[in-house]
């Protein structure tokens, strides 16, 4: 009984872990998506996310940056929040993803 016990939490587990990868890949897939459609026609060359962090070390990928760029974040945002409910707005479970309103990027 306590073997099955066991091995039922450790499933669960499992899927959970696997359901929260997947909610994140849909959130990070709208996220590129947006900033894909709003920095080609605006000429960028190059976005870079600086809240990201090496895998390996945890550092800051960017290490330094110059006053002169442009931070796209509040755009973004913008972008993402078009079409999410209003503040204080009850949403269905079953709301797509899409309609998830975007937390501010850390900066």
């Amino acid at each position: 009984m306590g073997n099955q016990i066991q091995e039922d939490k450790v499933e669960r587990t499992r899927e959970i872990q696997e359901e929260l990868f997947r909610q994140h890949k849909l959130i990070v897939d709208e996220i590129s998506k947006v900033i894909n459609d709003y920095s080609g026609p605006q000429g960028f060359d190059l976005v870079i996310d600086k809240s990201s962090a090496s895998a390996a070390s945890g550092v800051s990928i960017v290490l330094y940056n110059s006053s002169k760029l442009i931070d796209i974040t509040p755009q973004i945002i913008d972008l993402l929040n078009k079409g999410a409910p209003a503040a204080g707005a009850t949403t269905s479970t079953a709301a797509p993803a899409t309609t998830t309103p975007a937390l501010p990027a850390s900066q």
